[in-house]
């Protein structure tokens, strides 16, 4: 996924900045932006359904 502006964060420098941030990394599921070869790397296992 690509950065949202909305969802940055300030980057404690001297300077005030700001760090880019994915849905994913505001939800917690990972803590940097994939790459599109990272992303074509992932297998999905889907799970067992139990009926």
């Amino acid at each position: 996924m690509r950065p949202v502006k909305t969802l940055r964060i300030e980057v404690n420098d001297d300077t005030r900045r700001w760090g880019p941030r994915t849905p994913a990394m505001a939800a917690g599921l990972t803590d940097h932006t994939w790459t599109i070869e990272e992303l074509m790397m992932t297998v999905v296992v889907p799970e067992a359904i139990n009926t």
